[in-house]
């Protein structure tokens, strides 16, 4: 999704009767009187996709306080439309799965198809889904199957070798139908509760062992039989599964938490010392992997002695960083491309070497790949932030010549000389045709779930 799709969608509107003008909003950005600065700054917020060409025009300002100001405001509204829900029409009467799907796909930007063998009924088969006014992307999935008896495959979906991933419809029958919470593009799943007890045995400890901290001593004289005591444990946890809309890419930002989990007796179930958001800093999605629009996590509980027969309330957050992959990616041929530089707007990327790894291991290619800001404005790495050679995974792509995704994963980097190698998976490195250098918007959210009158397990 590009700077422009951003804002539109974003689609802020000013609510007064009179539109302040883009423009002299810009230039009071540049403002000796830092209120007047901030009151500006606040409007152009408000305008949002109006002030796209004017800020758009500032960025590139000889005035470093309005290039600054511009640009922090373009990332803030790029990085809000990430936690945005995609709003879709449903206005489709008497027509056939297949045409629905497809036109839904097209409506909202976001790859969806059957699964093989759904194919030759669903473009048979009619329905009429109809709402009065656009909803949020999962709740139209939802009516969608709900008419067509229909599943969204919950398998991981990795990116297709274009800008995102792909969503998969499969036959409802024999397949469970998991609770689901829902918050802007995000759907959170509960997998399952899971409760195991063991009971162990462990030798008793002798007079003043167990105090010290000590073995269990042998008893002195002829051998006898050592008592036995029993040891036991427990592990009781809730499995999830948050899914984000194929624009979008995640991973976790840090650990999630249980902020209130109890029984219908009111007995608290959450684990003491992890009811709170862990905030401490998770560097970005993970290099090399694959990016995902799906992340799976496990939950500690605690069960009672004299549980209740349901869970009343289970609620708790799963802190992410997300990430939209822009369109027009850098492309770069990769026949002739050692020793030559490529540039698009303000992406660069520059082949140094296209080698076979190690013991004929791979096929591995040294590169610089990095993103210019704007002229005069600089931008250094703040805590927690990465370097130019840090390349995340989302921005770098692989494909052959059918435009299908390699395997790759990072062997080498030269901070100072902003130097990456990377190795491409297997046999697969030898039909790699090009690589796509993407430019990518990246902010960070926590999103909440809730669960309600759950069986305990």
């Amino acid at each position: 999704m590009g700077g422009a799709a951003l804002l539109l969608a974003l689609g802020l509107a000013c609510q007064g009767a009179e539109t302040p003008d883009p423009r002299t909003l810009v230039d009071r950005l540049g403002s000796p009187r830092y209120a007047e600065r901030e009151e500006a700054e606040q409007a152009l917020i408000r305008l949002g996709s109006r002030a796209y060409p004017a800020l758009q025009a500032a960025v590139r300002s000889s005035d470093m306080e309005v290039r600054a100001r511009a640009a922090a405001i373009l990332r803030k509204a790029e990085g809000a439309v990430l936690s945005q829900p995609t709003m879709v029409s449903l206005d489709f009467k008497d027509r056939t799965v297949a045409e629905v799907i497809q036109s839904l796909a097209e409506r909202t930007g976001m790859k969806l198809s059957l699964a093989t063998g759904n194919q030759t009924r669903r473009s048979v088969e009619r329905i009429t889904l109809v709402e009065p006014r656009p909803i949020p992307y999962w709740r139209a999935l939802d009516r969608l199957c709900e008419e067509a008896r229909l599943i969204v495959d919950p398998s991981p979906r990795s990116m297709d070798g274009r800008e995102q991933a792909s969503l998969t419809l499969i036959d409802r029958r024999g397949r469970p139908i998991t609770p689901v919470s829902d918050q802007g593009p995000f759907r959170v799943s509960l997998l399952g509760l899971e409760y195991r007890r063991h009971v162990g045995f462990a030798p008793e400890p002798l007079d003043g062992q167990a105090d010290a901290g000590l073995p269990p001593a042998r008893p002195k004289g002829p051998s006898a039989p050592q008592a036995l005591r029993t040891v036991v444990t427990s592990n009781f946890s809730v499995q999830l599964q948050l899914a984000a809309e194929p624009r979008l890419i995640v991973s976790m930002a840090g650990l999630p938490a249980v902020t209130e989990a109890v029984d219908e007796k009111g007995q608290s179930l959450t684990m003491p010392g992890r009811n709170a958001v862990d905030a401490r800093p998770i560097p970005s999605i993970s290099r090399g992997l694959a990016p995902s629009t799906i992340v799976t996590a496990a939950i500690q509980l605690v069960r009672p002695e004299e549980a209740g027969k349901t869970i009343k309330l289970l609620r708790g957050t799963i802190p992410l960083v997300i990430m939209a992959r822009h369109p027009d990616p850098l492309v770069v041929p990769l026949a002739g491309a050692a020793g030559k530089s490529f540039d698009k707007g303000d992406l660069h990327v520059e082949i140094h070497e296209i080698r076979q790894g190690p013991n004929a291991r791979g096929r591995q290619i040294e590169l610089t790949a990095k993103t210019a800001p704007p002229p005069g404005l600089m931008t250094p790495a703040g805590p927690g932030e990465e370097s130019a050679g840090e390349l995340q995974a989302p921005q770098l792509e692989l494909v052959n010549d059918r435009g299908s995704p390699i395997p790759w994963y990072r062997t080498g980097l030269d901070a100072e000389e902003h130097r990456v190698t990377i190795t491409l998976a297997g046999v697969l490195g030898g039909d790699a045709k090009e690589l796509r250098y993407y430019r990518v918007t990246e902010t960070r959210t926590v999103v909440p779930f809730e669960f309600k009158d759950l069986p305990m397990p």
